[in-house]
């Protein structure tokens, strides 16, 4: 896992996303692996495709769903770290 987050994150250039109903599928064209993430990881993908700050989107994960703000906060960044260092996300320079 990493140490540190970074501020910002965008999907990774050989990366496609399809969304299906309430999950999305991604591809990792170089590996040709593929992932799958449920609703509310489907949702932070969505919001950090749009948006990557990931602070910002800790924030509007925690409105958007019920739960103690402190575990889900946890949950995403550990989210974020497992896709930044599955190849699917990458560190923006800002």
């Amino acid at each position: 896992m990493l140490d540190r987050l970074p501020l910002q994150v965008k999907p990774d250039d050989d990366v496609i996303c399809q969304a299906l109903q309430n999950e999305v599928v991604l591809l990792k064209l170089n590996g040709q692996q593929y992932f799958g993430l449920g609703d509310v990881g489907a949702d932070a993908w969505k919001l950090l495709t749009e948006n990557g700050e990931v602070a910002a989107v800790a924030e509007q994960l925690c409105q958007n769903y019920a739960g103690d703000p402190a575990t889900i906060r946890s949950d995403f960044h550990a989210l974020v770290g497992e896709l930044i260092e599955a190849g699917l996300l990458k560190a923006v320079d800002v």
